[in-house]
């Protein structure tokens, strides 16, 4: 029987398998060849960490980490795209010396005012009208859910997936039926361009 723990330390594929997807990283917007050992590091305690779901009679040890260091590689570079946290976002100090109306020069957090900085800070906003009925629409969707799927979307709003599973003692295809009916629920309601 194969020993998780060890082969991700000392089989040459799986360290092959983690090198390359780290590297293939290295090559997207945010990530330099400098960071290779970030990344690599960052895979292999992935890796360990679910070794323990690795289960030798549904394959070999070498795809069960193949899979996993896949899919955190993947799970990274969303992660690294998302608006709120994009590595390509440009950044500016609120400290900078901008120009005003009078062509005077004054530090930028002097003149924007709340939309603007909150569109700087954390991508798209919606006004506080917008907000409300957002929250109404959602609020009446929820009403209609059962108990179980409330907790779901309760849960996913702030935790992966895997983890949702795993805190309430579901399988993850159960998990994975319970999102589509919500998601489901959401469109149906007309509220598709909120997903996500």
């Amino acid at each position: 029987m194969c020993d998780p723990e060890t082969s991700a330390l000392r089989d040459p594929s799986v360290a092959r398998s983690i090198h390359f997807a780290a590297k293939r990283l290295t090559y997207q917007d945010g990530w330099t060849s400098a960071d290779l050992p970030d990344l690599e590091q960052e895979l292999h305690i992935h890796l360990w960490k679910s070794s323990g779901r690795f289960n030798p009679d549904r394959g070999s040890w070498r795809t069960f980490a193949s899979r996993v260091v896949g899919n955190k590689a993947r799970t990274m570079l969303r992660d690294s795209k998302a608006v709120k946290r994009s590595i390509s976002r440009l950044s500016q100090s609120l400290n900078e010396e901008v120009d005003d109306e009078e062509g005077d020069a004054v530090e930028l957090q002097d003149v924007l005012d709340l939309e603007q900085y909150l569109a700087m800070t954390r991508g798209p906003t919606r006004t506080e009208p917008e907000l409300v009925a957002l929250k109404c629409d959602i609020d009446r969707v929820l009403a209609t859910l059962s108990p179980e799927e409330r907790v779901v979307c309760q849960l996913t709003a702030s935790m992966a997936k895997d983890e949702v599973a795993q805190a309430l003692g579901l399988h993850r295809a159960t998990l994975h039926r319970i999102v589509q009916r919500l998601r489901q629920a959401f469109q149906a309601a007309g509220l598709e361009e909120y997903r996500e």
